[in-house]
């Protein structure tokens, strides 16, 4: 598995004079593999929006908007054969659809060029719903679905 080289992954990395000291060890844990984006400012404004955006909204509303999307998904999922059955207890902000031998060879091919963004893994599809998405999006998903 390949590394991420930054200085902000190893440590002492965050120290001005870093450049001076002779590649030290990796941070613990998970943080080497942060590519760096802790220090990147140029993302801090759209950030503090989107986090004040979430603060005015509430956490229960976003959460609930998520939810019902995912149902719909789940639905529509469930009316076209595309799985066989959904979780007993679904999470509301993201759907891994096993799709067994549903989908063709085509389908992944197909979602993107209709702009559909999925993740396709093997025999999964992962979905993740956001607040800006729509009843619209989802048919659009599922009428551009590629099946066998």
């Amino acid at each position: 598995m390949q590394i991420n080289k930054h200085s902000w992954n190893r440590l002492g990395g965050e120290r001005p004079d870093f450049y001076k000291v002779n590649k030290p060890g990796f941070l613990a844990g998970a943080r080497r593999f942060d590519m760096g984006q802790r220090s990147d400012f140029a993302t801090l404004p759209a950030t503090i929006v989107s986090l004040k955006m979430l603060h005015d909204w509430g956490l229960d509303v976003v959460a609930d908007r998520l939810r019902y999307l995912n149902r719909l998904i789940w639905d529509e999922a469930e009316k076209r054969n595309v799985i066989a059955a959904r979780p007993s207890r679904p999470i509301p902000h993201i759907a891994i659809l096993e799709t067994g031998d549903r989908l063709a060879p085509n389908a992944g091919p197909r979602l993107k060029a209709a702009g559909v963004h999925v993740t396709l893994r093997g025999t999964k599809m992962r979905i993740s719903p956001h607040v800006y998405n729509d009843e619209t999006d989802i048919a659009q998903l599922f009428d551009n679905l590629a099946l066998r």
